[in-house]
């Protein structure tokens, strides 16, 4: 406005300029930019190392793209006994598991959510305590294992749910697990 005034009377002009001031831009929404993340996305993040998905802004709305893939544990999450992997987070399927995603963790019941598609080559490696590997998908075809996904784990089992075992143990992917390696909930 100074600027405005002083060109204004440069020319000869020495009217006031009247500018209405706005007011201060609102905070942003919780979610937004400069927000805090949702609490569902929070909490994993204190359990699990994400990526996967793209997460922009536009017209001031959070946007998540893709799919979730758990890359690790925080320190946090490599103290648990139990680990339950999410289907989903914020509307997105978690669908992979890194390598060495669980390596040398505490963990000694892993309940995989529903759309886990993929575990990558040693995911498990150094899980010592791990006993057993629990399937909530009620579908054979969503996962199927590696040939070395037990390796050194020498104590661990696979549970699947006792109304699709049969699925499980006629699927050729399962199939080379011998009857031992899968049991029911």
């Amino acid at each position: 406005m100074q600027l405005a005034q002083e060109i204004k009377s440069k020319l000869g002009d020495y009217t006031s300029i009247k500018t209405d001031i706005p007011s201060a831009p609102q905070e942003p929404d919780e979610g937004g930019a400069s927000g805090t993340l949702s609490k569902e996305l929070e909490e994993a993040a204190k359990i699990f190392n994400l990526s996967g998905v793209d997460i922009t802004v536009e017209a001031g709305e959070v946007i998540y793209k893709g799919e979730w893939i758990i890359t690790g544990l925080t320190e946090f999450g490599a103290s648990l006994t139990e680990l339950t992997l999410p289907d989903e987070l914020m509307g997105l399927p978690v669908t992979t598991i890194a390598d060495g995603c669980f390596k040398d963790s505490n963990v000694s019941k892993l309940i995989f959510g529903c759309n886990i598609s993929s575990v990558n080559k040693a995911a498990f490696d150094g899980c010592a305590n791990l006993r057993g590997i629990y399937i909530t998908s009620l579908d054979p075809n969503t996962f199927h294992p590696s040939s070395d996904i037990l390796d050194g784990l020498v104590d661990c089992v696979f549970y699947v749910p006792e109304e699709v075992y049969t699925d499980y143990i006629l699927d050729y992917f399962w199939g080379y697990l011998d009857g031992n390696k899968i049991l029911t909930y």
